[in-house]
């Protein structure tokens, strides 16, 4: 299969994979539409001026149903993750005034991209996008955005601060933290193995995928081939000694061997680019 082909068939399975980071078609087709702030400071804004939502909660259940699939969750299940230490005649009624809260706010704004019936809250995907959106459109297009080729495991800076406030929100959070970080490192891993045909986006693909996991070989073997197709031995081999420090750090294990053959031949000069 080709490298093309590879690329189609991905496209196709991504759309039939349930939970899958997904970049958004539509950034350009609404005029209206709200940027939600899902890493740092959770804020939702409409052009350059920010909405503001006063309430912890409020936000968080934005938040949350912008990372739902297809942005839609129950009313019992939104219930059960903010309010999981109150009984469940006054969780629901406490949902159903954060809604209340949330609808009047975006309605003062002329929005009324959130659904709300007696089962299910939505969100219209017309109307709302993620700085998530983003940085999975910059994968999907084999160019990482800066701010994954800068940022450490910048997946753990989803929602900071909204971890205590509720046990059964924090417990989500952690784990869609570590998903959002699988997936996208996913992504990366197979950029890298359709051999991206530019150097510049190879190199960034590889740091990008470093930045969320020190230990990838997979990324770091890209890295240093890059650097290599640049006549830069001095940074594939500190690329590779940081690898071999983080593993030993971290697991008290040494490179493979694949990545360990790609470094003799760097040392002695017999690396050949293809």
């Amino acid at each position: 299969m080709t490298p093309a082909q590879c690329r189609k068939d991905r496209a196709a399975r991504r759309l039939v994979t349930p939970g899958r980071i997904e970049a958004s078609g539509h950034l350009g087709a609404a005029k209206r539409r709200v940027r939600i702030s899902l890493f740092g400071d959770l804020s939702l804004h409409l052009a350059d001026r920010e909405i503001e939502l006063r309430s912890r909660k409020a936000r968080a259940l934005v938040a949350y149903l912008a990372l739902a699939p297809d942005l839609r969750e129950s009313r019992d299940r939104l219930a059960g993750l903010l309010w999981s230490e109150t009984d469940n005649d006054k969780a629901r009624t406490s949902l159903r005034q954060t809604l209340h809260v949330v609808r009047k706010t975006l309605h003062e704004w002329g929005l009324t991209g959130i659904v709300v019936d007696i089962h299910y809250v939505k969100l219209d995907r017309s109307e709302f996008a993620t700085d998530l959106d983003e940085l999975a459109a910059s994968v999907e297009q084999g160019d990482p955005a800066d701010r994954l080729m800068s940022e450490a495991r910048m997946t753990d800076s989803l929602l900071p601060g909204y971890d205590d406030i509720d046990p059964a929100f924090g417990a989500w959070l952690r784990l869609k933290r570590e998903s959002i970080r699988q997936r996208l490192m996913q992504e990366l891993e197979d950029q890298l193995s359709e051999r991206l045909t530019s150097a510049r986006c190879r190199k960034r693909t590889a740091c990008a995928l470093l930045q969320l996991d020190p230990t990838n070989e997979v990324a770091c073997r890209g890295l240093m081939r890059a650097f290599m197709e640049a006549e830069n031995a001095a940074g594939a081999l500190a690329a590779y000694g940081q690898l071999w420090s983080c593993l030993e750090k971290d697991y008290d294990i040494e490179p493979s061997a694949a990545t360990q053959e790609l470094a003799v031949t760097i040392k002695n000069g017999t690396y050949a680019t293809h």
